[in-house]
């Protein structure tokens, strides 16, 4: 295996989604393939293929790490093809949503190696009604409303501003550069999905929440940015029936119809951290080089670079 393996965390509180969110981004990937004309991905497990079909139907019950290896490759000669065909050994560190939460030795562990954390937010953690209400300025009330009875959960918001609370003291801890994904899971089952994941987070988990990211975000050790989610996706146009197939059996995750299985958004953590990685890799530091030349090739290099299509939401 390549000595340069890029470790990718997963957090979040049991029945989030970490796991399903792995399945779904391998899924993904396929998909855009079909769609691409120029550019090429692939995820492998060594030289085999992942059949994201094999889906979850349990909780992850201990700690487990999963290699792959990554590629983009665009097509031609040019120099911007050149410099933005990357590969990355990535090993994602999943592990029982109530130890990552509760900051067991295992995910301690996997912090201290890995510089790159994908935190994963359920908006049903905190549901303990059918709705909640929120005022919105000038226009009464703003109803964030199930669409269909899933995900029933019955905490209280302030246990999981709490969780965070902790992680994101652990990481400022550690000292170091870290770039972390926050995905809001699950937005197939709110009505209010089409906003930017910032306002999401005040409406979904309360003002103290949002304090929390904005505290840590003025740290300059770290680097966020956040995504609007759905692992299952839809079977409609409209975004508006989920592939959830509610089962009463606690924790399984099924799909209603795994042929349109069309996972949303969830490349988009991802490729957000690879850019992070892959832009790094342009600042080649040469001995030889003065220093503002240095930064003049970097510029450039950044300038050629094709970026991920990235969206919020």
């Amino acid at each position: 295996m390549h000595n340069n393996i890029e470790h990718i965390t997963l957090w979040g509180p049991s029945h989030s989604g970490k796991t399903f969110l792995i399945k779904a981004f391998q899924k993904k990937i396929i998909q855009l393939n079909d769609k691409s004309k120029n550019c090429t991905y692939s995820l492998t497990s060594g030289s085999e293929f992942i059949n994201p079909t094999d889906l979850i139907k349990k909780p992850t019950e201990e700690p487990k790490e999963n290699i792959y290896i990554f590629k983009r490759e665009f097509s031609g000669d040019s120099y911007q093809s050149k410099i933005s065909s990357h590969t990355h050994y990535i090993n994602l560190l999943d592990d029982k949503g109530e130890d990552t939460v509760n900051m067991e030795k295992t995910i301690i562990f996997n912090l201290e190696y890995s510089n790159f954390l994908i935190v994963v937010l359920d908006p049903f953690f905190i549901e303990s009604e059918d709705e909640r209400t929120s005022s919105g300025k000038g226009s009464g009330e703003t109803k964030i409303e199930k669409t269909a009875p899933i995900y029933k959960r019955t905490k209280d918001q302030g246990i999981l501003i709490s969780y965070v609370t902790k992680l994101l003291n652990h990481l400022q801890s550690l000292n170091k550069s870290i770039f972390i994904s926050v995905c809001i899971s699950k937005i197939d089952g709110i009505a209010f999905k089409f906003r930017e994941p910032w306002i999401l987070i005040d409406f979904l988990f309360g003002t103290g929440m949002k304090e929390v990211f904005s505290e840590f975000m003025n740290n300059d050790n770290f680097k966020f940015n956040f995504f609007s989610t759905s692992a299952v996706g839809y079977l409609d146009k409209r975004f508006e029936k989920a592939n959830f197939l509610n089962n009463k059996e606690e924790g399984s995750t099924q799909l209603e119809d795994t042929n349109q299985w069309i996972p949303y958004n969830v490349e988009s953590p991802f490729f957000w951290l690879f850019e992070m990685i892959e832009r790094q890799r342009l600042y080649v530091p040469n001995r030889n080089s003065i220093k503002f030349l240095s930064n003049w090739i970097v510029e450039e290099r950044n300038k050629d670079y094709i970026p991920y299509d990235i969206k919020s939401f």
